[in-house]
């Protein structure tokens, strides 16, 4: 799904809070690197947008107490707050991010948390799965939470799996030396958003094979894609009905198709399916943990499909 290419669609304004790993296990050529990304993701920023920026190590300091407009004053004086940043101290993922979830975002407005760590917590709430759970839990307004690092030093397991608990997703940078360009091109494409809140129903079609369960906000230049299976024998016709906001104002989609006139897919479209699949239930895995009935779905599925995980026999 994708807004139409000469539609006349109207931007919607964001807030946007930066959350800066600056701990020890951040390397001060990385940390250089990171700091000039978020000051060109600033930059981006349009007058409407409201933005903070956090910076953490044990604890979390904040540019300001609350979101500011994107004002050029504003900007400035976010980039000399985010100047000379030292790398030391010890990685408290939890702390950062806890208090942003609290925030309360504008109604029909998307608020967006940036978090860039290597995900490596030293102090405080330090297991991964505890992480991700308490944090999902605590994001009552379910604002997506998109998670960047670049290096060989990750743990994409927390980056990976808070970004699809939280409606968002995760990027990792190959090399370091590209963290300062890739971190605003992965912005730039979540600067736009067109419609947020996004709610579906698919009529007659089983839900329990519709993935992903939470659907991502639109924004513009980017599809919402979304993996199905059906039964030809007892389901010929789609209707999917797709409800978000657009600012304070409602607005619903209505899709209709003949699965009978549709064109046949590919083998990479079922494998896309089954990929899903196996994120949402590697995500069940770390709310649930993971059981054996979790564990055989996610080999059977994998075995079919050709799929390696960390939980490959």
């Amino acid at each position: 799904i994708a807004p139409k290419k000469d539609g006349a669609v109207q931007i919607l304004p964001k807030d946007v809070t930066f959350v800066v790993d600056a701990s020890s296990s951040i390397a001060q050529r990385k940390l250089d690197e990171v700091v000039a990304g978020v000051k060109r993701s600033i930059e981006l920023l349009r007058p409407d947008d409201r933005f903070n920026v956090i910076v953490f190590r044990d604890s979390p300091k904040q540019f300001q107490p609350e979101h500011v407009n994107a004002t050029q004053e504003n900007k400035a004086a976010a980039m000399q707050f985010l100047s000379g940043l030292e790398s030391f101290g010890q990685t408290d993922v939890f702390a950062a991010v806890r208090p942003v979830l609290e925030v309360p975002t504008r109604e029909g407005i998307p608020g967006m948390t940036f978090v860039i760590t290597d995900g490596r917590p030293t102090t405080g709430l330090r297991d991964g799965r505890l992480i991700i759970n308490n944090l999902t839990e605590e994001n009552r307004e379910r604002k997506p939470i998109y998670a960047y690092s670049g290096g060989k030093t990750v743990n994409r397991y927390l980056l990976d799996l808070l970004a699809y608990r939280n409606k968002g997703e995760s990027f990792v940078s190959e090399e370091i030396d590209a963290m300062d360009k890739d971190l605003p091109a992965f912005f730039l494409q979540l600067n736009d958003p067109l419609l947020t809140d996004l709610r579906a129903d698919y009529g007659s079609i089983a839900e329990e094979n519709v993935f992903p369960k939470e659907l991502p906000d639109f924004f513009r230049g980017r599809a919402v894609t979304v993996y199905g299976r059906f039964d030809p024998k007892k389901e010929g016709e789609l209707v999917m009905r797709l409800v978000g906001r657009d600012g304070a104002a409602q607005k619903e989609l209505v899709f209709k198709a003949d699965l009978a006139e549709a064109r046949t897919g590919d083998a990479e479209i079922a494998r896309n399916w089954a990929f899903r699949k196996v994120y949402h239930l590697i995500g069940e895995m770390v709310r649930a943990g993971e059981t054996p009935e979790l564990i055989a779905q996610l080999r059977d599925l994998c075995r079919q499909y050709n799929i390696r995980t960390v939980y490959d026999e």
